[in-house]
């Protein structure tokens, strides 16, 4: 028809279609990659080499910052099973004077440090987290006084002093090894400034007599119960040696009887 208009739809051919796809690909690709390496090479972003670098200025400027301190253990060296002993330790920096416990040999938030042991030099000027273990779990406990408390302390001054405590029980008498190890951090991470330092103690546990009481009653009572079970057992062996001893005398008698009447005459 004259008067009607014919609108012809234009189509690309499908190879046109796959070059402009994978042109846009392309360009798209290569602004992600622009992209990430502009945002791994960025002095801005952690993990950058701009940052790597002044982590590492942070450390040794928090390093020089450290001055010496000295570590007092207050702990009894013989103990008695079952009964729970108080370890304490303080920190003290060198200008402490008299508020360190072992300058006055007096304190009033627990034992009092031992002379007879010998001071630790710690390193200090940062915060300080004491960690006390025991070499022998199963048999020695410990357990911190202030479980709920954060156990790192700021040490930043020379005249600082930090306390920690925990109270430990053996269940039985020997020698149980102790170690304090002792933490310097970096600011409020948990990155180590300096290498832990360790610090051995060693407690004595001694037996009483209500231990020796208990274990001779356990004693006597497995002795008890070995006796009863020994007992049994030769009632039991007894037993059935007479019912099989039984059992062999009766067998030749009736066999001599049934040989005896197959030889009578019939009436």
């Amino acid at each position: 028809m004259a008067d009607e208009e014919r609108t012809e739809i234009r189509r690309w051919p499908p190879r046109r279609v796959w070059t402009v796809g994978l042109l846009g690909a392309g360009v798209t690709l290569v602004a992600l990659a622009f992209t990430v390496a502009a945002i791994v090479y960025s002095p801005d972003q952690v993990g950058g080499p701009s940052d790597q670098t002044e982590y590492q200025a942070r450390i040794r400027a928090d390093r020089s910052g450290l001055f010496p301190g000295t570590l007092h253990v207050a702990a009894e060296r013989r103990v008695r099973v079952g009964e729970e002993s108080r370890i304490g330790i303080w920190a003290c920096g060198p200008d402490s004077g008299v508020a360190c416990p072992a300058a006055t040999a007096t304190s009033g938030t627990g034992p009092v440090p031992d002379a007879s042991r010998e001071p630790v030099a710690v390193p200090l000027g940062a915060r300080v987290r004491v960690d006390l273990t025991s070499g022998n779990p199963d048999a020695m406990t410990v357990r911190s006084v202030d479980a709920t408390g954060d156990p790192a302390q700021p040490l930043t001054e020379r005249d600082d002093v930090a306390y920690w405590a925990w109270f430990v029980r053996a269940a039985r008498p020997g020698t149980y090894p102790l170690v304090a190890s002792v933490s310097v951090l970096a600011g409020d991470s948990e990155t180590l400034l300096m290498p832990r330092e360790r610090v051995d103690i060693e407690l004595t546990v001694t037996r009483t007599g209500a231990y020796t009481a208990r274990e001779a009653t356990r004693g006597g009572w497995a002795v008890t119960q070995w006796i009863v079970g020994t007992v049994i057992a030769l009632l039991g062996t007894g037993l059935i040696t007479a019912a099989t001893l039984a059992r062999w005398r009766r067998g030749p008698g009736r066999s001599r009887r049934r040989r005896t009447r197959a030889r009578r005459p019939d009436a």
